[in-house]
Parts: C-alpha cells; structure tokens; sequence
C-alpha cells in the first residue's frame, strides 16, 4: 500500500470519528432524542432501496468479471426507434407521475417539483449516455 492510500484512509478515519463524535453530542447530548427516532423511522425505506441496488451491483460485478475473463469487452444491443420512442415516453412520464402521487397529498411544493426534476434528469442523462455510444458505420 503505498504512502498516499494510507495518509487518504487516515484522512476517511479521522472524518468518520468526528462526524460520529459530532452525531453523539448534537443528538444525544443536546437531548434530541426524538429527532434521532424520526431520522431512524425515514431510513427504514432508504434502507429498503438500498439493499436491492447493492444485490443489483454484486449480480453486476460478477457479470462484469465473467465477461472479462472471457474476453468480452462489448455487449451488443439492437432498438428500434420504437423502442427509443417508448423509453422517452417513460422517461418524460415519470415527473408527472411522481407529481400526481404528490396530488394525492392535495397539494404540490417544491420539494415534489425537486424530486421530479431529480427523477427525470438522472433517466434522461442515462438514456443520452446510452445511445449516445452508438457506432454508426458508414
């Protein structure tokens, strides 16, 4: 391991314990406890998603292991424009969706408007990524 990995890891402890000793003293010391308990209650959904997407990268990595070691650099997918024409249909539904769920609650605010934004940036951004590594032969 070479000198600049160790003084970096140093760097990643030292900023994990001050932020937990920092945790400790703002939430149990300054008598938030119920805030703790919110904070605990609003993890268990996060935590939820969190798991699936850790499954989905360990099912990934090994696929992405297995193709290196059989020499698979390239992975070749024919669309048709119909399907690119179906995906921006999803891909443009989805603030409308998350903003009609937002309905349910009788009113919208920014933070439904965020997550929307949010939402339909991180799918569009992924489908320009995608298609836009097209070869075109000519």
């Amino acid at each position: 391991m070479s000198w600049k990995k160790i003084i970096l890891d140093f760097i990643n402890y030292a900023f994990l314990i001050l932020l937990v000793s920092f945790s400790i003293a703002y939430f149990f010391v300054g008598d938030r406890i119920a805030m703790v308990s919110l904070f605990l209650k609003s993890l268990v959904p996060i935590s939820f998603f969190g798991v699936i997407l850790l499954i989905k990268i360990k099912i990934s990595r090994n696929e992405l292991f297995r193709a290196k070691k059989d020499r698979e650099f390239e992975m070749v997918i024919r669309l048709r424009y119909f399907d690119k024409f179906i995906n921006e249909i999803i891909i443009f539904s989805i603030p409308i969706v998350i903003l009609g769920i937002a309905l349910l609650g009788v009113t919208i605010t920014y933070i439904d408007i965020l997550q929307a934004c949010v939402a339909f940036l991180m799918a569009y951004s992924a489908q320009k990524y995608i298609l836009n590594n097209k070869n075109i032969n000519k």
